[in-house]
């Protein structure tokens, strides 16, 4: 008797993951059922939509839980039979050849990806970065500064050779070898904690063989660079991990932090706060280790990068005002979204509405999977809501007080390719192609080299014809957190944060509904969130 209290005690905090991963999973399946929706990224409210509840859903919803609650509990069972067969006992000798040889077979399997869309696709972003380089615009930051000047030294050196085409081949070859490098390493870093030869080669495969990793490895954007960065970070923090906390205070293992925290602060703008929120927790969990040296570097680059980011930018008119954006685009479209569906609204607030854009135009033009539509709608009143932004935070706030349905629902709809697994757009996947007018900016073509050699593209072949919707990786990975807790690896969570954090900190500040190369971390993250429920400490005891 006293047994099986016992046993039920240690397994409480499971069953409660078990209960909460289920009862969000069939919530999502749920409102999905309800979901009126046309493909259309300009979709308007009468084509996507909440239906009305039927008991068709409601059943849905039942039998999605319990299925959900038993996959856990059998994946449950399963861990404890895996764990003893995820490592070997004799221990690797630490070849770096090994490393290598993973690195030439990933390169091996995406080079019919990279000669047939060598160097790379240019997206638009990549775009207005490429016109600041050569002054046609002014720089800023909206398009993170550290990834424009990375794209400026590349022009430069092809400035040299008199071809802006080689410098921007040189910044596809940087990025295909940089992230299939970062990749063979995550393997190769797993072979040196004696994770079995099978598992390597499924992972090494899988990196090879998913259309997203070549895809991504040529889509020239900043959300490469950056997720490769965040992934090298999670690498970072799993050494962390398996090392107790004992190396946070080695100098070797702080530069490398404060180099990463750095990098990940510069390369998008979202980057700050998430290794910054991760740092915390990485504070929190070894409070009672020696990490003095850790915590004194990590509060001189959080004091640097906010220098640069904020009164440095200033100083050099980097920083400019903007009309909308991140966390001001989604109440800008609650706002909206309110105003269109016949929310309760007094004369007042739609008088003010109005001049944000006039209500009849904004019932043609909105759309609530396009949240920055002041940056791409020209009737909106871009001049009025940037200069008005406290009139506007209040009005946001007094109708949230009247409309919660609706600021829901539109939130909802703001944010559904973020959670939602069965919705997903083209729009902002991949970028396999050149934007229209790169070649108005620079002499730049893509090269179809096996056409070229051939005669005969296969670009057909291997092209991305299956989408996968953001939700399935981002609930991929929370089965995976339910299963380190499982396992009683507690500690072993603090690898997963960085792409949680990323993910949070978007569907906050999403410019649109649906965009992978936001959350691609989570793609990155899928072999490891096979791994890390298994990852032992340094001495081979688990992490209470």
């Amino acid at each position: 008797m006293e047994k099986n209290i016992l046993l039920k005690e240690k397994n409480i905090l499971y069953i409660l993951c078990k209960i909460f991963f289920s009862t969000i999973f069939s919530f999502v399946i749920f409102l999905d059922s309800k979901l009126v929706f046309v493909q259309n990224i300009r979709a308007k409210v009468n084509e996507v939509y909440f239906d009305e509840t039927k008991s068709n859903n409601v059943i849905s919803l039942i039998i999605t839980w319990i299925i959900t609650y038993i996959i856990l509990t059998i994946i449950g069972i399963i861990i404890d039979k895996l764990d003893k067969k995820f490592y070997i006992k004799k221990r690797f000798k630490n070849k770096k050849s090994v490393f290598f040889i993973i690195l030439a077979i990933i390169l091996l399997f995406w080079m019919p990806y990279i000669l047939t869309y060598f160097p790379g696709g240019i997206f638009s972003d990549t775009q207005t970065s490429i016109k600041q380089c050569l002054r046609i615009i002014s720089y800023d930051n909206v398009n993170p500064l550290a990834y424009t000047l990375l794209i400026k030294i590349c022009l430069v050196i092809g400035n040299f050779f008199n071809s802006a085409q080689i410098g921007m081949n040189i910044l596809g070859i940087m990025q295909i070898l940089i992230m299939a490098s970062i990749l063979a390493y995550s393997v190769y870093w797993l072979y040196k904690k004696n994770v079995s030869i099978v598992v390597l080669v499924f992972i090494t495969m899988f990196f090879s063989l998913f259309k997203l990793f070549p895809m991504y490895a040529l889509s020239i954007w900043k959300d490469t660079p950056f997720c490769l960065a965040l992934y090298a970070y999670v690498i970072l923090i799993g050494e962390i991990v398996y090392k107790k906390g004992k190396n946070l205070n080695s100098i070797k293992i702080n530069i490398l932090y404060s180099l990463l925290f750095i990098a990940i602060s510069f390369l998008r703008n979202n980057g700050f706060y998430v290794v910054l929120a991760t740092t915390i927790c990485v504070l929190i969990a070894y409070r009672k280790n020696k990490i003095l040296k850790f915590l004194i570097f990590t509060i001189i680059t959080s004091i640097v990068v906010v220098m640069i980011k904020g009164p440095v930018f200033t100083l050099i008119g980097i920083n400019k005002k903007t009309n909308g954006g991140g966390w001001n685009a989604i109440k800008i479209s609650q706002i909206f979204y309110t105003e269109v569906m016949g929310g309760d609204i007094n004369p007042e607030q739609e008088e003010l509405i109005n001049k944000m854009c006039n209500i009849e135009k904004l019932k043609e033009v909105y759309s609530p999977f396009l949240l920055d539509a002041t940056t791409v709608t020209p009737e909106f009143n871009n001049m009025f809501i940037s200069e008005h932004k406290s009139e506007i935070d209040k009005l946001w706030i007094d109708l949230l007080l009247k409309n919660p349905d609706l600021y829901i629902k539109g939130y909802l709809l703001n944010t559904l390719g973020y959670w939602d697994v069965n919705r997903v757009f083209v729009d902002a996947y991949i970028s396999d192609f050149t934007w229209p007018g790169t070649d108005e900016i620079i002499d730049f073509h893509q090269m179809d080299i096996i056409e070229k050699i051939t005669g005969k593209s296969i670009k057909e072949d291997i092209k991305l014809t299956r989408l996968y919707s953001s939700g399935i990786f981002l609930f991929i990975m929370l089965a995976s957190m339910a299963c380190t807790i499982k396992t009683k690896k507690y500690k072993n969570m603090l690898m997963y944060l960085p792409a949680l954090f990323t993910w949070g900190t978007i569907i906050l500040a999403a410019p649109i509904a649906f965009s992978m190369r936001y959350v691609y971390i989570l793609v990155l993250m899928v072999p490891y969130n096979f791994i890390i429920p298994f990852l032992k400490t340094s001495e081979g005891d688990e992490e209470k």
